[in-house]
């Protein structure tokens, strides 16, 4: 992934140009809704490493790296389930007998 990406990610939360992101402004990036904000506080007690309430574009980085590789992750679960249920469902086909042929009329 390139580091371009990432910055430009980055700036684009950015919303005051002062190289670190607040609270504030990841939660205005991803949404305002209680859940929203709830990630947000979880996410920055897990990776403000030097908590400063901030984050700079090194933990953000590590943030980004680590939903990128996420999403690879679930897409290759997804895939591998959907592989898994591809392979083990049997389709049953009903065969349907002619109880009439044994009576006489």
């Amino acid at each position: 992934m390139a580091m371009k990406v990432i910055q430009e990610a980055f700036n684009r939360v950015d919303k005051d140009g002062s190289g670190k992101l607040s609270r504030e402004e990841f939660a205005m990036a991803s949404g305002k809704d209680k859940k929203t904000l709830v990630a947000v506080d979880q996410i920055f007690r897990e990776y403000d490493a030097d908590a400063s309430g901030q984050m700079d574009l090194s933990e953000f980085r590590y943030i980004y790296r680590m939903s990128y590789l996420y999403r690879i992750c679930s897409l290759s679960l997804s895939l591998s389930l959907s592989l898994y249920t591809h392979t083990h469902t049997h389709t049953h086909t009903h065969i349907q007998h002619d109880d009439t042929s044994g009576l006489k009329g």
